[in-house]
């Protein structure tokens, strides 16, 4: 570099260190590009894990981060205003000020994705929304909110004999007539302490009984109730619609035996016990 003043003229060096800018590392897992206004806790993740001496930052605009795992490589994002919604994941040199973005966008539609009620009974996940196009069943990692999708399982109900709380966050992805895509989760990524344990308790006195039984379903389930009564080879004996989650059916003519009631919420069985008949 050469300095002039005054027509003197003096030549120095300088030397300049450019430390390079982090590889752009693209967002590998992401939702379609168009979505309904309302989704929630949809996943992103980077491509592949932070190399050794680099970080994950994960910003958003029309839309907003919500939860970032332990590992940074995934998040959850809520999409809540309708129009385009950027998503960006920035890599950053710990040992720099280089960074580098990788972006998605989504067009966030009008249309508002409603999330269903799921509860969990007797060994099963069940999503109470039953005018639904599709269903899909999968869990989020507690730790690092890396979603895993429960391969065929596509139905109402999702059966998992010992779930594990600590380990897994539980959803159903449902898909509606309108094309919305809603994810809801029976326990939501905050802490096992809130989960929501809406097992149905139903309760069937006298049991045994030889003239009446009483049948009456926990105060949380609401919506049309109906009790089913069955034989214990399956045969259907009688139903009989509750009135505020109890009911009441003459037994006396029934053989003497083992039956097994049936309760059923908005059309979704949430709970099963037995009664003898004397």
């Amino acid at each position: 570099m050469d300095l002039t003043v005054f027509g003197c003229v003096n030549k120095q060096n300088v030397i300049l260190t450019l430390d390079p800018a982090p590889t752009p590392i693209t967002i590998g897992t992401h939702p379609s590009a168009s979505l309904c206004n309302n989704a929630t806790a949809i996943n992103f993740g980077a491509a592949a894990p932070a190399a050794d001496g680099f970080t994950y930052m994960w910003s958003a605009e029309g839309a907003t981060v919500t939860s970032t795992g332990t590992s940074t490589q995934f998040a959850l994002v809520n999409f809540n205003t309708p129009g385009t919604a950027t998503v960006t994941l920035t890599t950053k040199n710990t040992a720099t000020t280089c960074t580098s973005t990788s972006t998605y966008t989504v067009t966030v539609g009008t249309n508002v994705a409603v999330s269903p009620e799921v509860i969990f009974f007797d060994g099963q996940f069940i999503c109470k929304q039953t005018d639904v196009k599709s269903y899909q069943w999968g869990y989020d990692d507690a730790s690092t909110l890396d979603s895993t999708v429960a391969v065929g399982e596509t139905n109402q109900n999702f059966a998992v004999a010992f779930p594990e709380w600590n380990k897994r966050y539980y959803w159903v992805i449902t898909t509606t007539a309108d094309g919305c895509m809603q994810k809801t989760y029976f326990n939501k990524p905050t802490g096992v302490a809130d989960l929501n344990l809406n097992a149905a308790d139903m309760r069937l006195y006298p049991n045994p009984a030889s003239q009446v039984l009483n049948m009456e379903v926990s105060s949380f389930v609401t919506g049309n109730v109906t009790f089913a009564v069955f034989n214990i080879v399956g045969q259907q004996i009688t139903t009989v619609e509750a009135r505020d989650n109890k009911a009441q059916i003459a037994v006396a003519d029934l053989p003497a035996g083992v039956y097994v009631v049936d309760c059923y919420n908005d059309g979704v069985k949430v709970a099963a016990a037995r009664f003898i008949k004397n």
